[in-house]
């Protein structure tokens, strides 16, 4: 039998368990788990976030394992449910949910895909409390290094390592009194009480904070009119937060659309790998973005008409795209798009250019780790932060729960600049931010700009990074043209995500790790990532004949914090 390490029983591990444990070929599985239950992942840990906190994705759009999302949550007893304050009848496809409960439910599937593995004749185990220290390549086998909970050092033997980590909030940097580098684990906001706090960010990560915080003041509660109301309790006096954002605007609505995705017309896979195969490396992110406003003009036409889109360049369509909403008062039009998203939801109206944007996120996404290093500053300033916003949009609680806090006159928005200034003042007994003629002081200031990607120098297996850079001039002799714009990368991955090192070493060590390939894979986030990120490696090891391309990095170098919409 072959013999593969998971590393990390988060989803990205869940969805590698569940491809192997279907091979006609029996394997001997082992997954490690630091924690004491396997199968919840970071970000839907009780730990880390509170029951109010909801996920992002919908039951349609999570790749499924033995189960559906939504026919598990059918399956919950009512007491599990009101726990939760759902109904039954309000369970749908559509729906979002608190993160908690996904959480549990992946690691009932973890349970349930172990049964299959034994069924169908495979050696499977799960380590749990145990912590990977280290891990070392051999010519033809892989060494795992890991200690358990009682610290007693064991290592194992393995053809094939999945690193499947995700985020670590414990990697962030350090904290201040004043200063929190993240509102995770929702747990350190409840010593905010009565208090004035800046919250760097408006995105799903300073809703997080917002909800973490105001949740130990009072209730969300529906009026009679059906309209979401805050309440505070009777010694709730001071409150106040204050959202900050280079933009100082809201996220949109979640919107409807019809999933799976319908396929593109103009853009398509096709072509765009056409692109990536003949295009000079200077010409690919035009020619690209060419394709791009076609679709656009196709799927939207009185759009690109309002947009005056045949004159958009790629530098000044962003300004476009945003235009509308930076010209509004950001509660004003959250009100009006939360009121379209609700109707088009209930008509099952689809707005083309939302969904043209939607569906061209990901195959765009494809080009970046070819992009040289001023292609790749061009795609980050001017295109990411349209995908970003158009692919984020958030459940429609999460906005009327925005709006009930500013209208009950605790939740406002400012908007800062890059050149912002944070010091602590009158003896540390407050904090300020700066930044051209504004100017604020907060008892506490959140960053909750989100995850950044993490570097080489964050690589968890120093014996990899010292083994990768022994190979680092044989990388460089095998680099096509097109790779050449990664030399002052470290660590590279081939195209099925193994790292690239020395013909002394097993190549068969999969880095599946989200935070540590964003870099130039900007899109490859959330459950249906981790699903397509499982699905290339485990095809990989399974097809022995593969032989793998260097196409994507581990950065070497920081990337600072950012304020993000």
């Amino acid at each position: 039998m072959r013999r593969i390490a998971i590393i990390g029983t988060g989803p990205t591990g869940i969805y590698s368990l569940n491809s192997l444990i279907h091979a006609e070929e029996k394997l001997e599985i082992t997954m490690f788990e630091q924690s004491a239950l396997a199968g919840i992942g970071t970000p839907y840990s009780p730990d880390i976030n509170s029951d109010y906190m909801l996920a992002n994705i919908g039951s349609i759009e999570i790749p499924p394992l033995v189960e559906t999302y939504e026919n598990w949550l059918l399956t919950r007893s009512d007491a599990e449910l009101k726990n939760f304050s759902l109904e039954r009848c309000e369970i749908n496809e559509r729906g979002f949910y608190p993160r908690v409960l996904l959480g549990n439910y992946f690691r009932d599937q973890l349970l349930l895909l172990q049964a299959i593995a034994k069924q169908n004749g495979h050696i499977f185990k799960i380590l749990e409390h145990c912590f990977v220290v280290d891990v070392e390549l051999k010519r033809s086998s892989i060494i795992v290094h890991n200690k358990s909970y009682s610290f007693s050092y064991s290592r194992a033997e393995f053809d094939h390592v999945i690193m499947a980590t995700g985020h670590s909030y414990a990697k962030l940097q350090k904290e201040s009194h004043r200063l929190l580098s993240s509102p995770w684990p929702y747990k350190k906001l409840d010593k905010i009480r009565n208090k004035k706090i800046g919250i760097l960010g408006t995105s799903l990560s300073a809703i997080d904070a917002f909800v973490g915080i105001v949740s130990n003041h009072g209730t969300f509660e529906y009026n009679i009119n059906h309209i979401l109301e805050f309440r505070p309790r009777s010694d709730i006096t001071k409150l106040e937060i204050v959202l900050m954002s280079r933009k100082g605007i809201l996220p949109e609505a979640d919107f409807y659309c019809p999933l799976p995705y319908l396929p593109l017309e103009i853009f398509t896979a096709e072509i765009v790998e056409n692109l990536i195969k003949h295009c000079d490396v200077a010409a690919l992110l035009d020619e690209t973005f060419a394709l791009f406003k076609r679709q656009l003009q196709f799927s939207d036409p009185e759009y690109a008409e309002r947009i005056s889109l045949k004159n958009l360049t790629l530098e000044n369509f962003k300004e476009a795209y945003f235009h509308p909403r930076l010209q509004s008062e950001p509660f004003a039009w959250a009100q009006k798009n939360l009121d379209e998203a609700a109707t088009n939801y209930e008509n099952k109206i689809t707005v083309g250019w939302r969904y043209a944007i939607l569906r061209m996120h990901e195959l765009f996404g494809e080009i970046v780790p070819y992009l040289n290093d001023n292609q790749l500053e061009r795609f980050n300033t001017f295109l990411k932060p349209v995908f970003v916003d158009d692919y984020a949009s958030v459940p429609h609680e999460s906005i009327k729960r925005l709006l009930a806090a500013h209208a009950a006159c605790i939740l406002s928005i400012r908007k800062v600049t890059d050149d912002y200034v944070i010091n602590t003042s009158d003896g540390g007994e407050s904090i300020d931010i700066e930044c051209g003629l504004f100017h604020e002081k907060f008892d506490y200031i959140i960053n909750a700009t989100g995850n950044n990607p993490l570097s080489a120098a964050d690589f968890p297996f120093q014996r990899i990074v010292d083994q990768a850079e022994v190979s680092k001039d044989v990388i460089s002799n095998q680099a096509t043209d097109k790779s050449n714009a990664f030399h002052k990368f470290e660590l590279s991955l081939d195209d099925v995500f193994r790292l690239i090192v020395g013909p002394d070493y097993s190549k068969e060590f999969y880095c599946l790790s989200i935070p540590h390939i964003l870099d130039k894979y900007p899109f490859m986030q959330g459950l249906e990532g981790s699903h397509k990120l499982a699905s290339i490696a485990v095809g990989s090891i399974l097809d022995s004949s593969h032989t793998g391309t260097t196409v994507g990095t581990v950065v070497d170098q920081h990337v600072p914090p950012s304020i993000e919409v």
